[in-house]
């Protein structure tokens, strides 16, 4: 079986993500791997698809590890907050399996930076904020 142009694509963007998932050119090149295995996916060969998902599955596994790893620092700066949030969003609408606790983990992300971003405001909006976040990932 030859693997089709899109997956090569994806494998080399994947790897080249993963030697610095901290960089902006990760983000890019993870959400453009993503893209190109879900042609895979949506192709018909059923073979291939698995693969593009299985390929996804493990790099899902990564970028969430990589996130968790990096939020055992209590003083991550918001601009890498924001950077990890949107490397684990990356995943979202996808058809690919992402570890158990991606929605926690974005909910996690999202409480720090609404501590950072409501620095200076009472505990009683900052709660506030955080009940809404929590109503919205409810939903």
């Amino acid at each position: 079986m030859v693997e089709p142009q899109e997956l090569t694509r994806a494998r080399s963007l994947l790897a080249r993500a993963e030697m610095n998932f901290d960089a902006q050119r990760a983000l890019d090149d993870l959400e453009t791997a993503l893209a190109l295995l879900q042609e895979v996916i949506d192709g018909p060969d059923a073979g291939l698809g698995q693969l593009a998902r299985n390929l996804g599955a493990t790099y899902a596994n990564k970028v969430h590890d990589s996130v968790r790893a990096s939020l055992r620092d209590a003083h991550v700066p918001e601009p890498r907050l924001e950077h990890l949030f949107n490397l684990v969003r990356a995943f979202d609408g996808s058809e690919l399996n992402v570890p158990s606790d991606s929605r926690d983990l974005k909910i996690v992300l999202a409480r720090r930076l609404i501590e950072l971003y409501l620095e200076g405001y009472s505990p009683e909006r900052k709660e506030e904020a955080v009940q809404e976040l929590l109503k919205i990932a409810r939903s």
